[in-house]
C-alpha cells in the first residue's frame, strides 16, 4: 500500500475500445460503494432516507394514531431502510456514522413513545447475522472454511434417481 496525500493519476480504462467513465461512488443493489471503500457515502444516504421516513411518522403521531401502529410502521418503512445490508456496511462505519444512524433510532423511540426493546440495536443484528451467515450449510461443504458439519451431498444412487433416463 502507498500513503501518500496525492494520488497518482490514472491511465484510462478501456473496455471494448470505449473508455469507462470512472466515479467516486457508485450504486449497487441498494448500496453505495465509494472508491475507497469507506461506508461514509451509504451511511449518509440510508440516514436521509430514513430521516424522510421519520417525517411520516411525525405526521401519524400528530394524528394520534396508536403507538403499536406508529412501531409497526417504523418496522416496516425505518427499520428495514437501517437494516438492509448492514451486515455488510456496518462494521466499517466510522464513530459519526454509527452516531448518526443511533440518532434515527432514538428519535424514533421518543416519537413512539416505545421502550427500547422494540427498536433495532445495530450492534446484536450484525452479530447475529454473521453468526447465522457462517453457520449455514453452504460453507459446511467447503473444507476452507473449517466446519465440520453433515455433508450436504447425499449419495450418488439418490441423486441420479430424480432425473428422467434415456
Amino acid at each position: 500500500m502507498k500513503y501518500r496525500k496525492h494520488r497518482a493519476e490514472l491511465a484510462p480504462l478501456y473496455i471494448n475500445r470505449e473508455c469507462v467513465e470512472r466515479v467516486h461512488t457508485f450504486k449497487f443493489l441498494g448500496t453505495h460503494i465509494s472508491e475507497d471503500l469507506s461506508w461514509s457515502a451509504n451511511t449518509t444516504a440510508v440516514v436521509k432516507k430514513a430521516q424522510m421516513r421519520l417525517h411520516f411518522l411525525r405526521v401519524l403521531r400528530k394524528n394520534n394514531l396508536e403507538g403499536q401502529l406508529l412501531v409497526a410502521f417504523y418496522c416496516s418503512t425505518i427499520e428495514s431502510i437501517l437494516a438492509y445490508c448492514i451486515s455488510v456496511w456496518y462494521a466499517g462505519c466510522s464513530v459519526a456514522d454509527r452516531r448518526a444512524l443511533q440518532i434515527i433510532i432514538n428519535t424514533a423511540q421518543k416519537i413512539t413513545g416505545s421502550s427500547p426493546s422494540c427498536y433495532l440495536s445495530l450492534e446484536p443484528k450484525t452479530s447475529s447475522r454473521t453468526l447465522h451467515i457462517l453457520d449455514t450449510t453452504c460453507l459446511t461443504c467447503c473444507p476452507l472454511a473449517g466446519a465440520t458439519g453433515p455433508s450436504v451431498h447425499g449419495p450418488i444412487d439418490s441423486r441420479t434417481s430424480s432425473f428422467p433416463g434415456p
